[in-house]
């Protein structure tokens, strides 16, 4: 989490700020949480951007059976998903043209361990545990719990502004 006050990166679920000691409580609206919405549309672009031309690039050019278009589709998306979401940017194309990015309990980026087994659980699970992006607190599914992850807002559609203000008095307590 940042402070919007300080713009200090902070652990996420603490309840100040560490630099400046301003509450952050409130940053369930400052750290949005990403939901259903927009992660199927990250997963909608990432699928028509790299999944779909691959597929028929292999049936079409290489001329290969079904069961192995699926295997190095497995992989490819696997070494995709990892790479990215593991890199600075922290998501998938899709992920970075919706504008959010996956990161871990302390709001940092994750590694490429971490978003693999995102993937895999993601992929051993067959997206069943997507309701609970709807209903858990935080916005997590089975995969973002298994990798302990969190995708949240980030680019154009942030809160970079503060979302309360600190108070008069805060200054004479901090000296």
């Amino acid at each position: 989490m940042i402070c919007p006050i300080c713009r200090t990166s902070n652990d996420i679920g603490v309840r100040f700020c560490r630099k400046c000691g301003s509450s952050l409580q409130q940053l369930d609206n400052y750290t949005d949480y990403v939901g259903a919405s927009a992660r199927a549309s990250a997963f909608l672009l990432d699928t028509l951007v790299t999944i779909v031309p691959t597929a028929f690039i292999l049936w079409i050019a290489v001329g290969l059976s079904g069961i192995r278009i699926l295997i190095i589709l497995l992989l490819m998306s696997w070494v995709y998903s990892a790479a990215l979401e593991s890199s600075s940017r922290q998501g998938t194309l899709g992920k970075m043209a919706v504008g959010i990015r996956v990161v871990d309990f302390h709001g940092k980026r994750i590694s490429f361990g971490t978003a693999s087994v995102r993937y895999f659980v993601k992929v051993v699970t067959l997206g069943s545990f997507w309701y609970l992006v709807l209903v858990s607190e935080k916005r997590q599914g089975i995969h973002d719990m298994a990798a302990n992850t969190y995708v949240v807002m980030d680019g154009p559609y942030s809160r970079r502004e503060s979302t309360h203000k600190t108070p008069r008095w805060f200054g004479v307590y901090r000296e």
